[in-house]
């Protein structure tokens, strides 16, 4: 369920929690978590899209860069026409 955490594991945390914020307070500490743990994902979704949009941009200039390399390779063999043999 929650990768390498065991049951036993989120029973001491849930239980730890409950000592140190007390029963009237584990709601709002509840809501608060949950208000964090949805930001830090938004925020790493975020990061993670706008890096995939740098790497796809990054690819496109390759290729384009490419392209024109091409294109001037071609244009040359065509102003100079022919090679003639012998």
């Amino acid at each position: 369920m929650f990768g390498s955490i065991g049951f036993q594991e989120i029973l001491l945390i849930f239980v730890v929690v409950l000592l140190v914020f007390g029963p009237d307070k584990l709601p709002r500490f509840a809501r608060e978590l949950g208000k964090f743990i949805r930001d830090f994902r938004s925020t790493v979704n975020d990061a993670r899209h706008t890096i995939q949009e740098e790497v796809d941009r990054h690819d496109i200039t390759k290729d384009i860069r490419n392209m024109d390399s091409e294109l001037k390779k071609l244009q040359d063999d065509d102003h100079n026409g022919p090679k003639k043999s012998g």
